[in-house]
């Protein structure tokens, strides 16, 4: 040939079952190749066609980072657009709620009233924990969830979320317990709390009439253990090893609204303060959902 060329070896380059290109191999002499010879060149092939494949893998595997990059700042855009924007007029529901409640006539001729302000009002506090919810999500997944240690007493935390849920518990007629003691942890008292209600809602779902959520902190050795029990139906071991997983409901989900977040946000809540957060639960008795927070060194 013009160029030199005696002799050229092609050899197809295939992955997965696929052409994937093709390796040429050119030399000036005539020759033919030994067995040993054939197989190198067999290995080579197989290993360029291997890079070829990893190659264009990576290249997908960076586009495909881009997309979801996009898309979570893109999502991430709505929530706190969301979250802003509803704000003001879930606040304003609320306060109108508040008005009619106040001003409802006594007995009779304003049962009514006061009825609709009291679900209208709960509607704007379930609203307002949805909100909050995903907006803690977008700050979990940025990495940046708020919290400010403080020191903090356990025992107004115990009581105020109690307080907060006395009204739906009696109205559901539901017993709700409350104990704590002196104990000083150190943490941020708003999160804590937060958790707190979390379990105390979720306790309220499942709780029948007549049952009993008894809510509790108890000082140990290092930390501060919060319990939340209940005398609803229980949850299976198999379920148990999920319930912490973002957006899982287990078989509840036709019955019981929400997004399955509550939970998952409180183990990442309970992380940042370095604690642990676990379940315990016996199958037609009830369950007991505890987190740990360390106490104040002070």
């Amino acid at each position: 040939a013009a160029n030199g060329w005696r002799c050229v070896a092609c050899l197809p380059l295939l992955s997965r079952g696929e052409l994937v290109g093709l390796l040429a191999l050119a030399f000036t002499d005539d020759r033919a190749f030994d067995a040993e010879e054939r197989a190198f060149l067999g290995s080579l092939a197989h290993q360029c066609a291997l890079a070829l494949d990893r190659a264009q893998l990576f290249e997908e595997a960076l586009e495909a980072r881009a997309r979801a990059e996009r898309a979570t700042t893109m999502r991430d855009e709505f929530l706190s657009i969301v979250t802003h924007d509803l704000a003001n007029p879930m606040s304003a529901i609320g306060l109108r709620a508040t008005y009619l409640l106040g001003s409802a006539p006594a007995g009779e001729a304003g049962a009514t009233l006061r009825k609709a302000a009291s679900a209208i009002q709960e509607g704007v506090r379930q609203m307002g924990v949805l909100l909050r919810d995903l907006s803690d999500v977008s700050s979990i997944d940025a990495g940046h969830l708020g919290i400010v240690l403080q020191d903090a007493e356990a025992r107004p935390i115990v009581t105020d979320t109690a307080a907060a849920f006395a009204p739906l518990c009696e109205d559901r007629g539901i017993s709700l317990v409350s104990r704590a003691g002196g104990a000083r942890l150190r943490c941020d008292p708003h999160r804590v709390q937060q958790v707190l209600a979390n379990l105390v809602g979720n306790a309220l779902k499942f709780t029948p009439r007549g049952g009993v959520i008894t809510v509790e902190a108890a000082e140990l050795e290092s930390e501060v253990r919060f319990s939340v029990a209940d005398t609803g139906p229980g949850i299976h071991e198999e379920a148990r090893a999920h319930l912490f997983e973002r957006y899982w409901r287990g078989d509840q989900q036709e019955r019981i609204r929400g997004l399955g977040l509550g939970l998952y946000i409180a183990k990442a809540i309970v992380d940042a303060h370095g604690g642990k957060i676990w379940c315990e639960s016996d199958v037609g008795r009830g369950s007991t959902f505890s987190f740990t927070i360390p106490v104040s060194r002070r």
